[in-house]
Parts: structure tokens; sequence; C-alpha cells
């Protein structure tokens, strides 16, 4: 797919066993395994799949994603 492109593709509800699952397209490029949020759209009550990803913070020790203030030499006492 390309990128800024949008594109739409059909999918199928089917049944397995007692559940509905969604048969993808092999163009959607999903792997066996991959995860996906389903979030209801209010407006209009339909679906967005939305990739899950993995927590990029679940192992981050404190004070390991801290950034310096980027206008360092500036005191908020200056500030209106």
């Amino acid at each position: 797919m390309k990128k800024g492109l949008v594109v739409m593709l059909e999918v199928k509800a089917v049944q397995r066993g007692n559940s509905l699952a969604l048969a993808l397209p092999k163009e959607a490029n999903i792997k066996k395994g991959d995860t996906w949020l389903m979030v209801k759209d209010k407006s209009n009550g339909g679906y967005i799949l939305v990739p899950k990803i993995k927590n990029p913070y679940k192992d981050a020790k404190p004070g390991s994603m801290y950034t310096p203030e980027e206008w360092s030499d500036i005191s908020f006492d200056e500030v209106e």
C-alpha cells in the first residue's frame, strides 16, 4: 500500500465455532497472531481497527524518559 493513500478493503464476517471472525484479504498484510483493538465510532455505529502496539514505557526505569528543558536559559520568573 502506498503512503498517504486511503485504501478500503472488503472483509467478511464468518462463523468460527460459537464466535464470529473477520476474514481479511491477503492485501491487508496482517499476520496470524497480530493483535488489534476494535473501537466503536459512536457517531455512526461503525468500528475502527487499530493495531495494538507494545507499551513503550513498560520496562522504563524512573527518570529514563526525562527530557531536559528546551529553553534552560529562561527563568519562569520572567514569564508573565
